[in-house]
């Protein structure tokens, strides 16, 4: 059995290589961050959506779903409204104007926007990206090290390493170009994946009375909400997933690789479309698990791997669990070339070689896949964190760092260099010391607010001084008075 789904998985992963090589070979162009912005607005639009749901996609939101009942419906609504909006107000602006100032990461536009010629504001947004991103990464490898050992019994060791291995090997061959088409091909897979398993399932329990019949005997929630405090604290989470949108990098870079940016209309609504479609399906996917495991289930986050391995014969099943590999590797492979990106551009080129050749700065980036990777994998290989937890905490934290800062250098003329400053490092350390206070609201509520006053306060406290007027004989006169 073991061996039928461990095949499943290696003819997946040399499916992937695959495609990475050709789109690397076919590429015009050698920039390892953006691929020289040449990518199809559809691939975009897929790649991206794939790239931002995940693991949690098949993990963590299924079984919150488990848990906690209808109350968790108001998530695939605010996210797919929260990031049409950002289809819509963020990417065009941010594709035209990354291209104008000739820039590769939001940091280095974030610099020239606000004409930061200090280097602080890019240097320290880099070192916050990556402080949370290791932490968004290694939730991939806890995701993989999960999946391996409860699919081929595996050292849960063993999965975190195989998961690295995977995640960094197609990155490594094109850079964007060959995540931006494998995560286009894995996007359209996991989402008839995601459709089908939950749709077997249902007629499998019984439809939706043995659901109903076991959401009873649990005393959970399907059909109405439990209470208006229930019903406010579900739509702050919800909210506080939604907003995250507006401030994460790995995202943003596939608005900044589109070739044309008026496809950009027609991007948002595919992608609209498809993450609409893939979180409803994940909720069903808790819906139906209430009936499937009646009785109850040690790790709720490992639903969809306990039913596909029940359901279905062993290399079947293998192939319908590498759509979870899919959701994974999609993540993990955006995060960790975004993460290089970072390190590359914002910080060595930055700090020790300010002129480095293309050549130079390729091999760079390649350099730092291998450390973003290991400094991931060493959190993940620790195992004292739930996927949920770590996603929450990552995600929270980069979008307090920079939601309201990229909303600001878009549509604010007044922001200025310190007053970003101030909302990153406010926004940040927020979040992070949210976990000591004993307050539950999804830390990227208070972040964003305290990210966004700090903004606001220190750009008008620092706002230039208007130019002395000329003095007159007329003023000159009024002063003596």
């Amino acid at each position: 059995m073991y061996i039928q789904i461990f095949a499943s998985f290696v003819i997946y992963l040399l499916v992937l290589v695959i495609i990475g090589f050709v789109a690397s070979i076919k590429s015009k162009s050698s920039d390892f961050a953006l691929g020289g912005r040449e990518t199809n607005y559809w691939v975009s639009a897929i790649a991206l959506q794939a790239s931002d749901t995940s693991h949690w996609l098949f993990l963590a939101f299924p079984g919150a779903v488990f848990s906690r009942g209808i109350i968790e419906i108001f998530v695939p609504f605010v996210l797919v409204l929260c990031m049409f909006l950002n289809w819509n107000f963020i990417a065009p602006r941010l594709r035209r104007r990354t291209e104008k100032y000739k820039v590769v990461t939001l940091f280095s536009f974030f610099e020239k926007q606000l004409s930061d010629s200090s280097g602080a504001l890019r240097i320290i947004s880099a070192i916050v990206a990556l402080a949370y991103f290791s932490f968004f990464i290694a939730s991939g490898f806890v995701a993989a090290g999960n999946l391996f050992e409860f699919s081929f019994n595996f050292q849960y060791h063993t999965g975190v390493i195989i998961g690295v291995i995977a995640a960094i090997l197609y990155v490594l061959i094109g850079g964007y170009h060959s995540v931006a088409w494998c995560n286009f091909f894995q996007g359209m897979f996991l989402l008839l994946v995601l459709i089908f398993i939950p749709t077997y399932a249902y007629f499998i329990v019984g439809g939706c009375k043995s659901i109903a019949h076991a959401a009873n005997l649990r005393s959970l929630s399907l059909f109405s909400f439990p209470s208006l405090k229930h019903f406010a604290d579900a739509l702050l989470v919800a909210v506080g997933w939604g907003i995250g949108y507006f401030g994460q990098p790995h995202l943003f870079n596939f608005f900044m690789a589109i070739k044309d940016p008026k496809n950009i209309k027609y991007a948002k609504y595919l992608g609209g479309a498809w993450q609409l479609l893939a979180l409803l399906s994940s909720f069903f996917l808790g819906i139906v698990g209430v009936a499937y495991f009646s009785g109850g289930i040690t790790n709720p986050e490992t639903i969809f791997i306990s039913i596909t391995t029940d359901l279905f014969p062993p290399l079947f099943a293998g192939f319908m669990l590498c759509a979870l590999l899919a959701a994974t590797l999609t993540t993990l492979n955006s995060q960790i070339l975004a993460s290089s990106s970072i390190l590359a551009q914002d910080l060595y080129r930055k700090v020790f070689i300010k002129n480095g050749t293309p050549r130079i700065m390729f091999w760079a980036s390649r350099c730092a896949v291998g450390v973003v990777a290991l400094i991931a994998a060493v959190i993940a290989l620790k195992n004292n964190y739930s996927i949920y937890n770590l996603v929450a905490y990552a995600w929270s934290g980069i979008g307090s760092s920079f939601a309201p800062l990229t909303i600001a250098s878009l549509y604010w003329k007044k922001t200025t260099r310190y007053g970003a400053l101030a909302s990153v490092v406010t926004g940040a350390t927020t979040v992070a010391l949210w976990p000591f206070f004993s307050i539950e609201l999804f830390p990227m509520i208070p972040g964003f607010i305290a990210s966004s006053t700090a903004l606001v306060i220190i750009s008008l406290f620092t706002q230039p001084l208007p130019p002395k007027l000329k003095s007159s004989p007329d003023s000159k006169i009024e002063n003596k008075v």
